[in-house]
């Protein structure tokens, strides 16, 4: 609904592992943020999204070591080494409707990597 406007999704979109050694090894997650807008006023939606998502990019680049909430990734494994947050692409991309209201989605792409042992 568009009173619940802006929103923010962030979703797990994939996950790889990589073995170092016979009892460590690398986990990858790829997740994609989404912020979604809509407005009559395209610079005014334009100008809130991305907003939102300079402070989602600065939020997460935050998440940087092993002191910090996104551990819990390594589940029923040790943290040995990370998480190391990789920010990737954000497109923002706008479509208007037949009654002249703006809707903006911008996606946020990163990878997540932790060393579990």
């Amino acid at each position: 609904m568009d009173h619940e406007l802006p929103a923010i999704m962030l979703k797990v979109i994939g996950k790889r592992q990589e073995r170092i050694t016979n009892t460590e090894f690398d986990k990858f997650f790829r997740f994609a943020a989404f912020v979604l807008g809509r407005s009559g006023d395209l610079d005014a939606v334009l100008n809130n999204v991305q907003l939102i998502v300079s402070e989602l990019e600065d939020e997460l680049s935050l998440h940087y070591g092993g002191t910090n909430d996104l551990k819990g990734l390594g589940t029923h494994a040790d943290v040995n080494g990370g998480p190391i947050l990789e920010l990737g692409e954000t497109i923002i991309d706008y479509r208007e409707s037949d009654e002249a209201v703006f809707t903006v989605l911008a996606t946020v792409e990163g990878i997540i990597n932790i060393v579990t042992t």
